[in-house]
C-alpha cells in the first residue's frame, strides 16, 4: 500500500490557499461571570450571549438582537492545555433557576454539555474541525463544531470552536445503558494515561498490557461493580485473545471483540492525518448492548499533521500506527491487513482525496 502523507498538502494548502474577500460571519459569544474567575472545576454559574445573524450575514459587535442569551455553568478544561494562556472551556447550558437546560444551537441538536476548544497549540485553529468532518463523511459521528468568537468579561479571547462533548445521547453516541439482566452494554470508554486520570474519574486497568481504560459512560453514579466487571472481563479478553497466539484464529480469535470495520476506518484517517496522540491517549471506543466494541468517534487532532517537534511524530514517512498498542498486532492479521489497503484506496479516491482536503481549508 503506497503511503501519502496528507498534512504535507495541509500545511501547504495553509500557505498558498486563497484568500476570501467574504466578509467574516463568525457567531460572537460573550460570557460574563459576574466577576469571578473560572476554576477548573466545579463549573461556577455565569451568563451567556451569542450574536450571530447566520452564515450569509454579516454578524457585528454592534448588533442588538441576540442569537441566544441564557445562564450556563462553566469551568476550564483539558490536561497539557490547562498551563496554555488561551484557555478551553466545558459548559453547560442552564435555565434561571441553575438546572440544566437542553437547547439547540448552531443547527446542532439539543443538548446541554458543550465545549469551547481553544486551538492554541494549532495555529492553523483548523486541524480538529477538519478531521471531524472528514470522519462524519466516512459514516460515522464526530462532535459538531462552529468557529467563533469569544469574550469574557468584555474581553476580548480569541477564534474558538464551540463543538459538542461526546457523550452519551440521542444525535452522539447512541448507546443504551447496561441492565442487571444484560451487562453487555452500552459503555464509552477513553483509552488514557494515568497521567490523565484524577479522583473523579472510573477507570480499568488491564491485565495483559496494563492499559488505563476510563468509563466515560455509565455515570459515576449509576454505575455498579457488576458493571465494571463486566466490561473489564471483555476487554481482558479481547487483549488477552489478540496477543496470543490464536490471535486471528477463526474461530477464537480477535474477530468476535471489535467491529473491524470501524477499526480499520479509526485508524487510517488517525493514520493519514498522522495524529500522534491516537492509541495513546484521547482514543475512544463503545460498545452497544450485545455488540462488538466500536472504535471512536476520533478526537484530539490538534497534534496532528506535522504540529509537533518530539519523537519523530512530525515526520512525512513512514508508518505511525503499526507502532501503536492494538493497531500494531492487528496489522500483523493478512485478513485485517488486505481489508485495510482496499479501504484505504477507497478513501483516498473519496473523502480522503486531496481536492476534498484542500477545498475544507480554502473553505475555513
Amino acid at each position: 500500500m503506497k503511503k501519502l502523507t496528507i498534512y504535507i498538502y495541509f500545511i501547504a494548502a495553509l500557505n498558498f490557499s486563497c484568500q476570501s474577500s467574504k466578509e467574516p460571519d463568525l457567531p460572537i459569544i460573550m460570557i460574563d461571570t459576574f466577576g469571578q474567575e473560572i476554576p477548573d472545576e466545579p463549573k461556577i454559574s455565569a451568563q451567556m450571549a451569542i450574536i450571530y445573524n447566520g452564515s450569509e450575514n454579516v454578524t457585528e459587535y454592534s448588533d442588538s438582537s441576540y442569537y441566544y442569551k441564557g445562564y450556563i455553568g462553566i469551568e476550564t478544561r483539558g490536561h497539557t492545555s490547562q498551563r496554555f494562556p488561551k484557555k478551553q472551556y466545558g459548559l453547560e447550558t442552564r435555565n434561571a433557576d441553575g438546572d440544566n437546560l437542553s437547547v439547540s444551537l448552531f443547527g446542532m441538536p439539543e443538548e446541554k454539555d458543550w465545549i469551547l476548544y481553544a486551538p492554541f497549540s494549532d495555529k492553523s485553529l483548523m486541524r480538529n474541525v477538519i478531521a471531524y468532518d472528514i470522519y462524519r463523511s466516512m459514516g460515522y459521528y464526530a462532535p459538531r463544531t462552529k468557529f467563533c468568537q469569544l469574550l469574557i468579561n468584555g474581553d476580548y479571547v480569541g477564534v474558538y470552536v464551540f463543538m459538542e462533548k461526546i457523550k452519551k445521547d440521542v444525535g452522539r453516541v447512541e448507546i443504551s445503558s447496561p441492565t442487571t439482566e444484560n451487562f453487555s452494554g452500552g459503555y464509552l470508554l477513553e483509552l488514557d494515561g494515568f497521567t490523565r486520570v484524577d479522583s473523579t474519574d472510573i477507570y480499568i486497568l488491564t491485565e495483559k498490557k496494563k492499559q488505563v481504560y476510563t468509563i466515560k459512560f455509565p455515570k459515576k453514579k449509576d454505575i455498579t461493580g457488576d458493571h465494571i466487571d463486566w466490561i473489564k472481563n471483555y476487554l481482558d479478553q479481547f487483549e488477552s485473545t489478540l496477543f496470543s497466539d490464536l490471535f486471528n484464529d477463526p474461530v477464537k480469535g480477535y474477530y468476535h471483540y471489535i467491529d473491524s470495520p470501524s477499526w480499520i476506518d479509526y485508524m487510517l484517517i488517525n493514520e493519514a492525518f498522522r495524529n500522534f496522540d491516537a492509541f495513546q491517549s484521547s482514543t475512544y471506543f463503545y460498545k452497544k448492548k450485545d455488540g462488538k466494541l466500536f472504535a471512536g468517534p476520533v478526537w484530539d487532532f490538534n497534534i496532528a499533521m506535522g504540529n509537533t517537534n518530539y519523537d519523530n511524530s512530525n515526520f512525512t514517512e513512514g508508518w505511525l500506527m503499526d507502532e501503536r498498542y492494538l493497531p500494531s498486532r492487528l496489522l500483523k492479521d493478512s485478513v485485517f491487513t488486505n481489508e485495510y489497503k482496499k479501504r484505504w484506496k477507497a478513501l483516498r479516491e473519496n473523502q480522503l482525496a486531496l481536492p476534498k482536503i484542500i477545498s475544507l481549508i480554502d473553505d475555513y
